[in-house]
């Protein structure tokens, strides 16, 4: 993915703001259609970021904030519609290999790429089949593979 001009960063800032302005508590529907939305927004954004169009720190703040809400829905006792919307959060993001394989020398980053890989791990373990196949190709996306390591159907033992 190739970054965005200074003038379209600008625009993404905007969408990120008014995204996340009022999402103190906002209800299952509005997060399962949310989730997805800044999983993308933050691939943009590390683009940007990457193209150095972003002013320090922002990212990390944008990442940590999208981690944090990945963290609190990927959880067992969260519907499955919001574990759903999580794993689909993750698969949208075309930078994700990239984001979590690089040195980071944001300590902020460094942490909130640790409670991703621990998010990845809970949602492997969901008792949601198509979540745990999605999550596993996500997995494998992230270990450099085209194909999931594990097939589905696989049996393990």
């Amino acid at each position: 993915m190739q970054a965005l001009p200074p003038s379209s960063t600008a625009e993404l800032v905007n969408l990120w703001e008014s995204a996340t302005k009022n999402s103190s508590s906002p209800g299952v529907a509005i997060l399962e259609a949310q989730l997805p939305y800044l999983g993308c927004l933050v691939s943009h954004l590390f683009d940007s970021d990457n193209a150095g169009h972003l002013a320090a720190g922002y990212f990390a703040g944008a990442f940590t904030a999208w981690v944090s809400l990945l963290v609190t829905n990927a959880h067992q006792d969260k519907p499955l519609p919001l574990r759903s919307a999580v794993v689909r959060s993750l698969s949208l993001l075309p930078g994700l290999r990239a984001l979590v394989l690089k040195k980071h020398d944001s300590a902020t980053i460094q942490s909130s790429v640790i409670a991703l890989w621990l998010v990845l791990v809970t949602l492997l373990q969901d008792d949601d089949e198509i979540n745990r196949d999605s999550t596993a190709a996500v997995v494998s996306l992230l270990a450099g593979s085209v194909s999931p390591l594990v097939s589905p159907q696989q049996d393990l033992s």
